[in-house]
């Protein structure tokens, strides 16, 4: 006890504290005039009064006692609580004898009037709500007269202890939705370790992050709710132990969130525990992403490298088979060459068909190339093989018509390659150097035989139509040959024709001079008849020819002459076999006679085998040689036998130029041998095809898939925003193969971080 007298008067007067439920602090002495009065602070130092309290209810009894032998009247009066902000809060006061403070408002005094009975003590209560925590002051004072005693008042308002523990909160892994709104379940036990009831505030989340791409954090929102609703006031009993299963929604996706959950009471200190939030899309999304992935790169694959080829092959097929069209109708009736074009056609055509078919087999671009490359070879040989056919005389084609024939085999085989091809485009390209050479080579030898031949049968025949001209056509032969001596074919050539024609007409005149006497000795007279108008026929066609073609008139000449020789040659066959039967049957010839005549007729007949074997063989000088020796024998024997002479039956003779006609062989039937191809044969085989390309597919897809998932899916634990779905896609399209340290190293350069994920405990 503080005990202070005053100096002025003869009362004194105790103010007693009284602690009710809280410590009081705090002191006010007391002064009145008159007889001294004592006064008396229990528990208040230095006349301060401390107050320390934790809930929003704060009340202090203080207790004043007089000392004197009076009533002492006095007046209580109290300042509003002022807090840190400078807000005041009211304070009030009230006496055991019901008299309550008044106060005209939140900023003004409330005084409370008292009367203190003489050795009493009367006491008297301080009341205040303070809902914040802080630190609050005002004052007290005591008025008794004109003494006027204060005690200042320290009010620290302090949260209590709430008394509940956060128990079993664990960093928690959800499955993040792969659209809209994910949601993670969060189970806690709520434990009361103050031994009281307790009614809790709503539980909520005060801060809530996730980690950025960058690594930095970011806002994120969240809704706390407890079943499909949002929590509630709590009520915990004394000890009691409550599990609570909460959800986190509206959460933004996959990710690593960090949260703040908050559990309070009003007037106590929340309880604050940190969690931690790990969303992961499923493995069915990144299994879907990289299956997106590897979706496009296969759509693209099969454009690239399927459809479009495809197009393109197509339409270079579709224009080779326009070009071969084109060819065909310029052949007309060309038949060699039609065949050779129509060779192609089918390959081409083939190939196309299974183009269109949806099938792009290996080696098709390279097929069509080797194609194209076989077209153009075939213009080139058109081209040539007409020029060596046109060729005078006619065995330079038999000299070059080998080269024709083995570049068409070229062309028409499907196994000729790149370099067999071109090798037979050389070969031909070079044949206008060789035809130039061999072309001067044998001009000189035909000029030198058609000269030759023109005497042969001058001399034979010195009178007639061939003696005319054949002076003529040998001086033309000779400056044909000077023509040649100077370099110029091309005039010598010429010349040569000049005279070629010439002469064909000289022989095929001859010839239908001769044909025109009459029926030679064993061929019948109707017969003669018959065959010599045959022979007109055919040796006129060769004389309208000889303008046009003079190969073609010398080819019906030697016909003619043939089928004359073999005419005559049967006819004195049969005749000698008359003569040896009459010369065997005649009993008037002396055994000398019969021995000559005999002799005669075996002469004729080997001469008249001669004849017709060098007929065979289109030797006509021959021919006629063997002809005449075989005449004279029969006409001799003849003499012998019948003592009459017979005129000469063949008048002239002909000395023809040899020009033997080398055909090029026909073409193989192009189809024969062919194995016939259904279109049935080809859907079937692209069925196959399709099938095991699409086990290939399949496999490729589940491995590469399977892959990505364990690359991936598996070590990133939050797994799902576009950075990962890009990721995966990028997987799936095979892009990962571009970078040298793989997968990561492409995440890394997308995301701008390292892909290891941290997940905090």
């Amino acid at each position: 006890m503080l005990e202070r007298i005053s100096a002025s008067g003869t009362r004194r007067c105790r103010w007693t504290g009284l602690l009710v439920g809280l410590a009081i602090l705090g002191s006010s002495p007391c002064r009145a005039e008159g007889p001294p009065v004592k006064l008396s602070i229990l528990g208040v130092p230095d006349g301060q009064i401390k107050l320390s309290a934790d809930t929003a209810a704060v009340a202090l009894t203080l207790g004043v006692e007089a000392s004197g032998n009076k009533d002492i009247s006095a007046t209580i009066r109290s300042s509003p609580l002022r807090d840190a902000s400078g807000h005041l809060h009211p304070l009030e006061l009230s006496a055991d004898s019901g008299l309550a403070s008044q106060a005209a408002g939140p900023g003004t005094r409330a005084e409370l009037p008292i009367v203190i009975p003489a050795g009493r003590v009367v006491t008297f209560r301080v009341a205040a709500t303070l809902a914040a925590t802080g630190q609050y002051t005002g004052d007290i004072s005591f008025l008794h007269g004109s003494t006027r005693d204060t005690a200042q008042l320290s009010v620290t308002r302090a949260a209590r202890e709430l008394g509940v523990e956060i128990q079993g909160i664990q960093p928690l892994r959800a499955v993040a939705a792969v659209g809209g709104d994910s949601y993670a379940q969060l189970r806690i036990v709520l434990q009361e370790t103050a031994g009281r009831p307790v009614t809790l505030d709503a539980p909520i989340v005060t801060e809530f992050s996730r980690r950025e791409a960058n690594g930095g954090r970011g806002q994120a929102s969240q809704r706390l709710l407890i079943g499909i609703r949002d929590p509630g006031p709590l009520t915990l009993a004394a000890n009691q132990s409550l599990p609570l299963s909460f959800i986190l929604a509206e959460l933004e996706g996959a990710g690593e969130y960090q949260g703040k959950l908050r559990i309070g009471a009003r007037g106590a200190r929340p309880v604050d525990a940190d969690f931690t939030v790990t969303l992961r899309q499923p493995a069915s999304a990144a299994f879907m992403a990289i299956l997106i992935g590897v979706g496009i790169s296969i759509a693209l694959r099969f454009l690239s490298e399927s459809v479009r080829p495809r197009l393109v092959e197509m339409r270079r097929a579709q224009w080779l088979l326009l070009e071969l069209e084109r060819m065909l109708q310029e052949a007309r009736d060309q038949q060699e060459e039609i065949a050779t074009i129509r060779s192609l056609h089918r390959e081409v055509s083939a190939l196309l068909l299974t183009l269109e078919l949806g099938t792009m087999e290996p080696g098709v671009r390279e097929q069509l190339d080797r194609l194209s490359e076989r077209r153009k070879l075939t213009n080139l040989w058109i081209y040539w093989r007409r020029r060596v056919a046109g060729l005078v005389p006619s065995s330079l084609r038999g000299k070059f018509q080998g080269v024709i024939v083995s570049v068409r085999g070229v062309i028409s085989s499907a196994d000729s390659n790149v370099s067999q091809i071109e090798q037979a485009r050389q070969r031909l390209q070079g044949l206008d150097a060789l035809i130039e050479t061999e072309l001067r080579r044998q001009l000189t030898a035909h000029i030198e035989a058609l000269r030759k031949s023109i005497e042969a049968a001058v001399a034979s025949r010195p009178e007639g139509a061939i003696a005319g001209s054949a002076g003529i056509l040998t001086a033309r032969l000779g400056e044909a040959r000077n023509h040649l001596g100077e370099d110029n074919v091309p005039a010598a050539l010429d010349i040569y024709t000049e005279v070629s024609a010439k002469w064909a007409e000289i022989l095929v005149d001859d010839l239908m001079e001769i044909i025109g006497a009459g029926a030679p000795p064993g061929v019948a007279p109707d017969r003669w008849v018959v065959e010599t108008d045959a022979l007109r026929t055919q040796l006129a066609g060769a004389r309208a020819a000889v303008s046009s073609n003079v190969e073609q008139a010398m080819a019906s000449y030697q016909e003619a002459w043939a089928r004359y020789t073999r005419l005559i040659g049967a006819g004195l066959k049969r005749h000698i076999e008359a003569l040896r039967t009459e010369a065997a049957a005649d009993q008037d010839l002396d055994r000398d006679e019969r021995d000559t005549v005999v002799s005669l007729i075996q002469g004729a007949e080997s001469q008249v085998a001669a004849a017709l074997t060098a007929a065979s063989a289109a030797n006509t000088q021959d021919t006629l040689t063997q002809l005449l020796q075989a005449e004279r024998a029969t006409l001799e024997a003849e003499r012998r036998l019948h003592g009459d002479k017979r005129g000469a039956m063949l008048a002239s003779e002909a000395a023809p130029l040899k020009l033997p006609i080398d055909l090029p062989p026909p073409l193989a039937d192009a189809h024969a041998g062919d194995r016939v191809v259904t279109r049935e044969d080809l859907r079937i085989n692209v069925r196959q095809t399709r099938a095991i390309d699409a086990v290939l597919l399949v496999v490729t897809v589940l491995v590469t898939t399977v892959l990505g998932l364990i690359t991936l899916w598996s070590p990133d634990a939050t797994w799902g925003g576009w950075e990962d779905w890009i990721m995966a896609m990028l997987w799936g399209l095979g892009l990962h193969q571009f970078t040298f340290a793989g997968v990561a190293n492409l995440r890394e350069r997308l995301t701008g971080q390292r892909t290891s994920v941290t997940v905090s405990s």
